[in-house]
């Protein structure tokens, strides 16, 4: 029990990390500058990297935490925690459930990871039609030309 209680405490390390980078992913895939990836190929094709070493690395943290699951909980890995936690303490133990609980949260945490990924990942894709690459741009999340609202606008606008 010990060692599956460092398990869930260091994975909850790596998602307080994961959540953090994808913070700083979502504004770059959908903030005000988003238009600078699909402007340089360099930047798209590092911040797509990143994005789908990201996902394999939420994908083998799913694979982990039914492998948790199954050596904490025993039964059939993540399809019998919901029917773990529903138990209410019946052939479980207050131990056990505790940890089945934070790894239910951790495979929540790891799913909403996965989609996030893949919608950042089809906006850099939608980024890439829309926007005209430049070749050479500068490899940097800010364009160096006057954004729309510093642009100086016709009367009436």
């Amino acid at each position: 029990e010990l060692a599956g209680d460092a398990c869930l405490d260091s994975d909850e390390g790596r998602r307080v990390e994961l959540r953090e980078l994808l913070a700083v992913w979502h504004e770059c895939a959908w903030g005000p500058e988003a238009s600078a990836i699909a402007r340089s190929a360099q930047l798209a094709t590092s911040i797509r990297e990143g994005h789908l070493r990201a996902l394999d690395v939420v994908e083998r943290a799913l694979s982990e935490a039914d492998a948790i699951a199954v050596s904490t909980c025993g039964g059939g890995g993540l399809g019998a925690l919901d029917g773990l936690l529903a138990l209410n303490g019946i052939g479980c133990s207050e131990e056990k459930q505790a940890a089945a609980k934070r790894l239910s949260q951790a495979v929540m945490s790891y799913k909403d990871f996965k989609k996030q990924l893949q919608e950042n990942l089809a906006r850099l894709n939608e980024l890439e039609t829309l926007v005209p690459r430049m070749d050479n741009a500068p490899a940097t999340m800010y364009s160096t030309s006057p954004s729309h609202a510093d642009r100086p606008q016709p009367d009436g606008i």
